[in-house]
């Protein structure tokens, strides 16, 4: 036994050890755990490092990490429902060491069956030239060559014995312990030891062809003629582990809130008396057609006509809860498909990103939801259908749509998400190509003015609209608004003051401050641990995603004066595309899968 195994079977005695121990230990709460915790340290700390490396180096879905997820999780439900039952973790770790243990030590020994074997290789033959012996390469010796084979030397190639008589050890090629005698006119193969007398052997085949030849061939290709069921079962798992995951998740997710959401479930409209029942969660309450007010008003808020017919289901309370379990649905999805494109290093950027728009607010908010959910879903299908997005309808159509969608929806709240979040992840997937930085750039620009132009699009569709139901005034009417949100918010404030209080939301706040430090902290120590040779130009072009809400905010200041509140959010983007920078700067050839 090697010492890393002795060392992991002093480790599950004392686990196990422990664990009898703190059966009888009459400790509660805090104490228990910490006991507990300790218990599972000394026989998983192991497992958990391999897990984190795993996930550092984009392979986070192997065993490792389902072992992690797995007991840690035990931990997790024996702390939250308060039970204090925390064997359950750390035997499923213990049995799963237990069983590592026996796989490393039956591996130990076939390995030194394997090495005792690759020593019946011969190393040379003995010929008889002239009266003397001469010791040549096996190969160069020719089918009816007669060969000498001395005590204690390897017979080197299959043959039929000339003369002499010997005792021959065959336990290397069939475990059997008892010599074989063998005399004039046996057949004899290559491998076997003489243990006495001298024989000469007539050779009947090749070196190539022989019996030890053919052993060790199958035995250094071993790995080889295995390939095709391990690359299926790898390939396997790449699906399978990650399904099983995001399934675990979605289910303690999924199950409460859709039981929330179809105990309200409505089989008829509204009555009379709940007619405003939406209105009072609309942000402008003219935004849709009714019997009371004017059928396209200045604001026209798409979600609104989507929000009037799922409350004709749902009630408003059981709708936010299906919005904010689609949002996770589609931020797990997003993140499973980051792992999967290599673009792992990403993720501590994007999920902090995100977690700065308060993700909850998100879910709950129906004016919120939209955006959130459209910027997810165009990070998603960009992420999962890149190349068939390039080569069907193109890359600037599809941002186009983003655009259109997005004011289709809502107009002002925090749109540039929409853009700057996929345009980031479109950068990070290009800069696994060779594509040159001028190509990118073209690339990024042109998606960058197909977004503008499918949002400018919708809008001057929603300007038709007001055309037709209110004539000039609707045209007038859109034109001072248009005139507004473009002011500058006042003489008392300057684009640039706007600009950083809107920044400020997340600044100012200390959870958030910290946050921010320990992710810059966490990318530049991993860009120092690269130490790259030289740098990606390539993501320079991320200033593109930075500055678009910047110019966004300063742009329209007004709006983003009177509701730095939900404003902010447009600099998110700015903040992903900052964070993301260390990462593409230095180079990464993973190629996606």
């Amino acid at each position: 036994m090697k010492k890393k195994q002795k060392i992991m079977l002093y480790r599950i005695i004392i686990t196990a050890v422990m664990l009898v121990v703190l059966q009888f230990l009459p400790i509660t709460s805090i104490p228990r755990l910490i006991a507990y915790l300790a218990a599972y340290l000394v026989i998983g700390y192991d497992i958990l490092r391999k897990a984190g490396k795993g996930i550092l180096n984009g392979r986070a879905f192997d065993e490792n990490f389902l072992m992690a997820l797995a007991t840690l999780g035990a931990f997790f439900l024996a702390i939250w429902t308060k039970s204090g039952d925390y064997l359950e973790g750390i035997a499923v770790m213990l049995f799963y060491q237990i069983g590592e243990l026996f796989q490393s030590y039956a591996v130990g020994k076939s390995r030194k069956n394997i090495s005792a074997l690759m020593d019946i290789r011969p190393d040379y033959a003995n010929i008889e030239k002239d009266g003397k012996l001469e010791q040549v390469d096996p190969d160069e010796v020719a089918v009816g060559s007669i060969i000498v084979v001395q005590p204690g030397e390897k017979v080197p190639l299959d043959g039929v014995v000339e003369s002499g008589n010997a005792s021959l050890n065959t336990s290397a090629l069939t475990g059997e312990s008892l010599p074989r005698d063998v005399k004039e006119g046996d057949e004899i193969i290559s491998g076997c030891i003489n243990l006495n007398g001298v024989l000469k052997i007539r050779t009947t085949k090749e070196f190539g062809e022989s019996t030890v030849s053919k052993i060790l061939d199958l035995v250094e290709n071993a790995s080889s003629r295995k390939s095709r069921s391990e690359a299926f079962i790898s390939r396997f798992a790449k699906i399978y582990t990650p399904a099983v995951c995001i399934s675990a998740v979605l289910l303690g997710i999924a199950v409460p809130l859709l039981r929330m959401a179809f105990s309200g479930l409505r089989t008829d409209l509204p009555p009379q008396e709940d007619q405003t029942d939406w209105e009072a969660y609309a942000t402008y309450s003219d935004a849709v057609p009714s019997p009371n007010n004017v059928p396209y008003s200045r604001y026209w808020h798409g979600y609104t006509f989507a929000l009037r017919l799922l409350l004709c289901l749902f009630t408003f309370t059981n709708l936010q809860m299906l919005l904010l379990f689609a949002q996770t649905a589609l931020l797990l999805w997003t993140v499973l498909l980051m792992v999967r494109r290599c673009l792992q290093q990403l993720i501590p950027a994007f999920a902090v990103s995100w977690f700065f728009m308060s993700p909850p607010a998100l879910g709950l908010c129906l004016q919120y939801a939209p955006v959130s959910l459209i910027a997810l879903l165009a990070c998603s299908l960009l992420l999962a259908l890149k190349p068939a997005l390039s080569r069907s309808v193109g890359l600037p159509v599809f941002f186009a749509l983003i655009g259109l969608f997005v004011n289709y929806f809502d107009l002002l709240t925090f749109p540039v998400v929409s853009l700057s979040f996929p345009l980031i992840l479109l950068i990070a997937l290009e800069t696994k190509t060779t594509i040159s930085f001028g190509g990118l750039m073209r690339e990024a620009l042109l998606c960058c003015v197909g977004w503008a132009l499918g949002y400018a699009c919708m809008w001057m569709l929603k300007w038709g609209l007001n055309f037709l139901v209110l004539g000039q005034d609707g045209i007038a009417a859109v034109g001072d608004q248009i005139s507004l949100r473009l002011s500058a918010g006042g003489e008392s404030h300057s684009r640039l003051d706007i600009l950083l209080r809107n920044i400020r939301i997340v600044t100012d706040k200390t959870a958030y401050r910290v946050i921010l430090l320990a992710v810059l902290a966490l990318l530049l120590a991993l860009f120092i641990r690269r130490r790259p040779r030289r740098l990606d130009g390539r993501a320079l072009l991320l200033l593109l995603p930075l500055l678009a809400p910047v110019l966004w905010t300063l742009a329209l200041s007004n709006h983003a004066s009177d509701h730095t509140y939900f404003t902010y959010r447009n600099l998110c983007g700015a903040f992903f595309a900052l964070f993301a920078l260390p990462a593409l700067l230095a180079p990464d050839r993973t190629p996606s899968l």
